[in-house]
């Protein structure tokens, strides 16, 4: 008989608790508000690219541009896997440039335009026709984005073919980082992937990549980053191959201080051969032997975060929504997707109090595998994996009137 009262006890308690919150039905349950410094306003909930994640965006020629990603929710005629691209001047009219890029079908992709020409590299790649599939590592570039043809370096050198990566222009150079792949042998792909802390760069006066003498901090991929007006690069978070097996996220014992907001200066770049090292901007992984604030936590708290967001805007970095870089496809908490602020106006002497907890909530449905960018004055926020499916809508976020 007590072993049943404490099996009944047992059960009662699983079913109303999960780490310390009581469980709510999925109907039921509803999101943090955003309340934060940015004015939030959807600009259409059904564009006509289809629901997708994992694509890329773009500013070319004073148009944003969406290219290629992937709808996990298609399945046998459909075709998951997108090879089209759409332009738009202000976020809610768009048109299709095209409906079959030669790059066929791909997911895991990043964008970087000149004045002249997009580029993208390299994703991971499925031709639904022939069934072939793999990761890769060629640069196609576009004056109209219908006309496609792919680099040939003079001297045949290249980055390892991967997905999830990053990838950045600034001054004359494309900068590709990160990422993952899974190598193939003869029996197909090896178990478990393969991930990069590689910094590539591409000289497109020369035509030639070069890989620069450095290592980001840790092996990772689908992190956020981006790049300020001065060529300087910013990473956050993402995933490595054990945080995979963990339930809950994980981060790299292995790297100080993983979920930094880590920097690397692209002008620092010479012909020297001597390395150049990425800056942590913040120390916030490590635990405190004190007191510590609560929005220090919390920020503190997204080091696990993945398929974020960040973005440079009014001289600030934005992080923005993401997923647990555990194996859940989709987590609820708030850690995943409240957002922040990283300012480079504080004159702060302490690097942790330049982050600002800016609202629980996010601008947009939770979400990850998105893509966001900053155009007219404005951040752009642009489909992704929601709790209710792939999306297809855009947002604007702008500073408010008070702010």
């Amino acid at each position: 008989m007590k072993n049943k009262i404490i099996l009944f006890l047992v059960i009662t308690l699983f079913l109303i608790s999960c780490d310390g919150q009581f469980i709510i039905p999925f109907d039921e349950f509803t999101y943090a508000e955003y309340n934060g410094s940015l004015e939030t306003k959807e600009l259409i909930s059904d564009a006509p690219w289809s629901n997708r994640e994992d694509f890329a965006s773009v500013v070319f020629k004073d148009q944003i541009w969406v290219l290629g990603g992937y709808n996990r929710s298609q399945r046998g005629d459909e075709d998951c896997y997108k090879e089209d691209i759409y332009k738009s001047l202000d976020g809610t009219t768009w048109d299709l440039v095209s409906d079959s890029a030669p790059w066929k079908g791909r997911r895991g992709i990043s964008a970087a335009a000149t004045d002249k020409y997009i580029y993208i590299f390299g994703g991971f790649t499925v031709d639904e026709k022939t069934g072939d599939r793999g990761y890769n590592n060629d640069l196609w570039y576009s004056e109209d984005g219908i006309s496609w043809d792919t680099v040939k370096p003079v001297d045949g050198i290249k980055p390892h073919a991967r997905s999830e990566y990053g990838m950045v222009y600034y001054d004359g150079n494309i900068y590709v980082f990160g990422g993952f792949c899974q190598i193939r042998n003869e029996v197909g792909y090896k178990n478990g992937p393969t991930y990069f802390n590689d910094i590539w760069q591409y000289n497109i006066a020369n035509n030639k990549w070069t890989k620069i003498n450095s290592t980001m901090p840790g092996k990772r991929a689908a992190f956020g980053y981006c790049v300020d007006g001065d060529g300087i690069i910013y990473i956050q978070g993402g995933t490595y191959y054990e945080a995979l097996q963990s339930r809950r996220g994980n981060f790299d014992p292995d790297v100080y201080n993983w979920g930094a907001l880590w920097s690397f200066d692209t002008k620092s770049i010479t012909n020297t051969t001597d390395e150049i090292e990425w800056s942590a901007l913040d120390t916030l992984q490590l635990k405190s032997n004190g007191a510590i604030d609560s929005d220090r936590v919390r920020v503190r708290e997204s080091k696990t975060r993945e398929k974020h967001s960040l973005s440079f805007y009014d001289n600030k970095i934005w992080l923005f929504a993401g997923k647990s870089n555990s194996s859940l496809s989709f987590s609820h908490e708030y850690k995943n997707y409240s957002t922040f602020y990283y300012d480079l106006n504080s004159t702060n002497a302490d690097n942790n109090y330049k982050w600002n907890y800016d609202s629980e909530g996010a601008p947009m449905d939770p979400r990850f595998g998105y893509s966001t960018l900053t155009f007219d004055d404005k951040i752009f926020i642009l489909g992704g994996y929601s709790s209710s499916g792939p999306q297809n809508d855009v947002y604007s976020l702008s500073l408010k009137e008070d702010n």
